[in-house]
């Protein structure tokens, strides 16, 4: 199970396994919860699970990592948020909020 650690308003820590943490930083509003669901095989992608928190609705997305850290996002149909093409913003619930990607 996902271990899910909050360090300060906007910084959640995922422990992925047993040696790495991953760390999701958003900037511009507080209002998406980032839980990695699975690896898959390619190691550029993985799926990830994205609860809303007003809402707690679940969508499922693919994301790439970019060389400046941040991700890009390919969402499923049903997706609660929209992608920006080749832009590593994604917008949940209306509202842009950029995400960078740190690992410890």
């Amino acid at each position: 199970m996902t271990n899910l650690s909050v360090s300060d308003s906007d910084r959640f820590a995922f422990k992925i396994d047993s040696d790495r943490f991953r760390e999701f930083r958003i900037f511009k509003d507080n209002i998406a919860i980032f839980l990695p669901a699975s690896r898959v095989t390619d190691d550029s992608l993985e799926l990830y699970a994205f609860r809303q928190i007003d809402t707690e609705q679940i969508s499922l997305a693919m994301a790439r990592r970019s060389e400046d850290g941040g991700i890009f996002i390919y969402a499923t149909p049903d997706a609660q948020f929209t992608v920006a093409e080749d832009d590593p913003f994604f917008c949940v619930a209306g509202r842009w909020a950029e995400i960078r990607r740190y690992f410890k």
